[in-house]
């Protein structure tokens, strides 16, 4: 078995994110380093390839395209920056945001585009849909003033996120699409969320014959103390005798149908 060794980066990290389809590949971003991408499988401990931003303190988020071959990232400054790391380590699109300079933004891909968290420069929170193509906004919803980012998560199947933070005590789903680009539903939580954290069960696990399309895992203090709240997310029907196809897209399997490619170094 090969050792583990440790990587270091000079600077503290804001976002790790793992290759969609080559687990030995890490895009790291930092305060104060390049965006870096790292094949942990190499007994390197330098950068595979490093992508060029200018930031002087560094970059809040980063992350792969769903199809692995793009990247995009926001920095401090409120700068948005589009990579094809197979064709340039420069940005092919730099863009100013309509963000808060120096207040953190959180970044997720849903389908083709970029999906972030922020606040604008009225200092509320909200969230905003990007097309990766010219980092055009494709809407834009502001909230309130709470302090706590938003953490996204994405439902790929049937483009939907949802969103919370610390304190907050709703949960909004997001569902990308119709005339307005998108739909929000809120689901009331009976306690306030005890951190910026959340998680979604997998898609096995749901509870198909009760229209049940997702189950969000929600961190809480309640009365006897931490714990971890499921939150299900169900879809009205006028009766759960069949099983609601329309409900249930595919999902990608978990075995594997190609042999693992390994990523080769020039």
């Amino acid at each position: 078995m090969k050792e583990e060794r440790s990587i270091s980066v000079g600077s503290p990290i804001t976002t790790v994110c793992l290759h969609p389809s080559t687990p030995s590949l890490v895009l790291v971003a930092a305060t104060q380093t390049p965006l870096s991408i790292y094949d942990i499988s190499s007994d390197s401990t330098s950068p595979a390839l490093s992508l060029e931003v200018e930031e002087p303190k560094g970059l809040w988020t980063a992350g792969w395209s769903n199809d692995a071959t793009r990247v995009a990232a926001v920095g401090r400054s409120g700068k948005g920056y589009f990579f094809d790391p197979r064709q340039s380590t420069k940005p092919s699109i730099t863009k100013v945001l309509p963000l808060q300079p120096l207040k953190p933004v959180r970044l997720v891909w849903v389908d083709d585009k970029v999906f972030l968290t922020g606040w604008d420069r009225s200092r509320n929170r909200l969230y905003t849909l990007l097309n990766p193509s010219d980092l055009s906004i494709v809407f834009t919803q502001n909230l309130d003033t709470n302090l706590s980012p938003l953490l996204p998560i994405v439902d790929e199947e049937r483009k939907i996120v949802y969103l919370a933070g610390r304190g907050d005590m709703k949960l909004r789903q997001v569902e990308l699409g119709g005339v307005t680009g998108f739909q929000e539903t809120v689901h009331p939580i009976p306690y306030a969320l005890a951190s910026t954290s959340l998680a979604a069960v997998h898609p096995t696990s749901l509870i198909v014959m009760q229209a049940e399309i997702g189950r969000v895992l929600v961190p809480v203090v309640d009365k006897d103390g931490d714990a971890i709240l499921p939150l299900s997310i169900k879809v009205p029907r006028r009766q759960l005798i069949d099983y609601h196809e329309d409900l249930y897209p595919d999902i990608i399997g978990s075995s594997k149908s190609l042999p693992h490619l390994r990523s080769q170094r020039s």
